[in-house]
């Protein structure tokens, strides 16, 4: 079973997403519960910390670009922060930098 963590805290610049774990398709439930809330904050923008976050897989990619595309429907953008090697190899070649701001 994937072992995943989600917290959601906002300012008024940014709502922030951190990450612990591997995320995968078995906890796209608990990833979306929490994205769908950090899109109804007021802030205007979304950032993904994955400063703990051990992996992610294909399919977390492509959450990612459904997430995106949400967050564009109401005005937000989307960034991803702190990112390990191995996960940003996995973004790229999503072509996730094309998206959504990596930092």
């Amino acid at each position: 079973m994937s072992t995943f963590e989600i917290t959601l805290t906002a300012s008024e610049l940014a709502s922030i997403l951190a990450t612990k774990g591997t995320l995968d398709s078995k906890v796209s439930a608990v990833f979306k519960e929490k994205s769908e809330k950090a899109l109804e904050m007021k802030a205007p923008q979304v950032t993904i910390d994955f400063k703990n976050l051990a992996s992610l897989d294909s399919s977390a990619a492509g959450m990612l670009m459904f997430f995106n595309y949400a967050a564009k429907t109401k005005g937000k953008q989307i960034n991803i922060s702190n990112a390990s090697p191995g996960v940003l190899q996995v973004l790229n070649r999503a072509n996730l930098g094309k998206l959504v701001t990596i930092r």
